[in-house]
């Protein structure tokens, strides 16, 4: 009887499906004054796999099934690349805003350190949260891939050579940070005005002593400089023979046959000719801008008051923003509010979500407490606030005024969609439009209110009403 009992529980326990709930460690027990402000509970469930496990919670199904199928693409597109196999498991934690990702202390706990600096560990986590772009996701998802391959090509597989090379290998900055970008963002405009700024301006002459943001764009643009003249399929043999002889000027030398100080200047001239060849026919203005003062915020959310003289901007400051009015006429500027912690970590660049009435007498901001949203209404003459809740939206990425000034039109996000919503502010009612796994961004209305423009990665074209759409709301 009891052998019978017995089989029948590992029948029942092979028959399980592989969706689960799970708990584990989000870096809660930590020393003071690192401790996360926690205003919800997860509880985690997770897809198991062969080589990966997506842990999410509530309201996270949708992106955690986008991310197991993103997941096979990508992590075979970069083993192809690299020419290198992930054996171990990988486990993706997935968030379902950045908001909620800020309530763990997971990014404080992501390094080890010993008392001679910082020892490189390979670990095989990626925390992603969810942008309201799935286009953000997978970069997301390859510079999580990016990562974990880099750091198993150049510490190795288990605990005793990861500590090893750990101690004979010196790695600059740029070398890690700039492979993994150059494997997860594809060359465009924006990275090549940032590298070719940085040569141009000298800010990369001191290579090898480059950090942050710098090293990341800088490096990207060798290894971009490596395929084009090089070809591609060799950066997988620099890596190995950087490994192999724990040095990283022996892997260039080895296989392109140059010096690691040749290579850089190398690619200095390349960039610098390019600009100037493409500078060459164009008229660039005389003024030159100068900024003045120790502090160096990040300028973002620039909106021009229609009709007005008037400039609403945001201040950001590790994750502390600061709303201000500029008047163009007076050169004087008001701060409206602020918002944020300083956090040292990921900072959210989708917050406030600033935008103007079409008369130019308000200015609308849209902020987060304590995972709600929350509208607050300036009125540029009054200098009167007025605030409401907007409910049931997990992440509000952008708005608009209605003509008539009494409706107002979201891309939100909500249990995995980016979908439009219409919201009344003086009744608080808000209304879905669209509902569908398409992402919807970015909406305007027309000048007449009667229809909606929006960006969105619908195939083919669309010419119809939106579902559920009342034309009150729209006109």
């Amino acid at each position: 009887m009891r052998s019978l009992i017995l089989s029948v529980v590992v029948l029942l326990g092979l028959l399980w499906p592989s969706f689960s709930h799970a708990q584990f460690y989000t870096g809660s027990q930590q020393t003071f004054g690192k401790n996360r402000v926690q205003h919800e509970n997860f509880f985690w469930y997770y897809y198991r796999f062969n080589d990966y496990n997506i842990y999410f919670y509530a309201g996270g199904n949708q992106i955690a099934e986008y991310t197991a199928r993103a997941t096979r693409r990508i992590k075979s597109d970069l083993e192809r690349n690299f020419d290198y196999n992930i054996d171990d498991k990988i486990h993706f934690i997935v968030y379902n805003k950045i908001g909620q990702y800020h309530q763990s202390n997971i990014d404080y706990v992501d390094e080890e350190f010993n008392t001679g600096g910082q020892t490189q560990l390979s670990g095989n986590k990626v925390f992603l949260y969810y942008e309201g772009d799935y286009n953000k996701l997978d970069e997301q998802i390859q510079r999580g891939l990016a990562t974990i391959i880099m750091n198993k090509m150049m510490y190795g597989e288990n605990w005793k050579e990861v500590i090893k090379n750990s101690a004979l290998l010196s790695i600059p900055d740029w070398y890690v940070n700039g492979l993994v970008s150059y494997a997860s963002r594809p060359w465009n405009a924006e990275v090549e005005n940032r590298v070719i700024d940085g040569y141009t301006s000298k800010k990369y002459k001191r290579f090898n002593r480059l950090e942050g943001i710098d090293a990341e764009y800088a490096g990207h643009a060798i290894w971009r400089y490596i395929e084009e003249v090089y070809g591609s399929r060799v950066i997988p043999n620099i890596v190995y023979m950087a490994r192999v002889s724990r040095n990283v000027e022996s892997g260039f030398l080895f296989v392109l046959g140059i010096s690691l100080k040749e290579l850089i200047q190398n690619c200095a001239d390349y960039y610098i000719e390019k600009s100037r060849l493409e500078l060459e026919n164009r008229e660039m203005p005389d003024l030159e801008l100068t900024y003045k003062g120790k502090k160096r915020p990040l300028y973002r959310n620039l909106k021009k008051q229609p009709g007005g003289s008037k400039l609403a901007y945001v201040t950001n400051v590790l994750g502390r923003n600061r709303l201000y009015v500029y008047d163009t006429e007076t050169k004087k500027r008001k701060k409206i509010m602020a918002d944020g912690t300083r956090l040292q970590r990921v900072n959210d660049q989708s917050k406030p979500v600033v935008f103007w009435s079409k008369d130019g007498s308000k200015l609308a901001v849209i902020t987060e407490k304590k995972s709600n949203s929350w509208l607050t209404l300036y009125d540029t003459e009054s200098k009167e606030k007025v605030e409401r809740p907007i409910y049931q939206l997990e992440k509000i990425l952008s708005a608009d005024f209605h003509p008539t000034g009494k409706n107002i039109v979201l891309s939100a996000i909500n249990r995995g969609q980016t979908d439009l919503y219409t919201f009344t502010y003086s009744s608080s009612v808000l209304k879905r439009l669209t509902d569908d796994l398409y992402d919807d961004l970015e909406p305007h209305y027309s000048r007449d209110g009667q229809k909606i423009l929006f960006s969105s990665n619908r195939p083919g074209e669309i010419d119809e009403e939106p579902e559920n759409a009342n034309s009150s709301l729209l006109g």
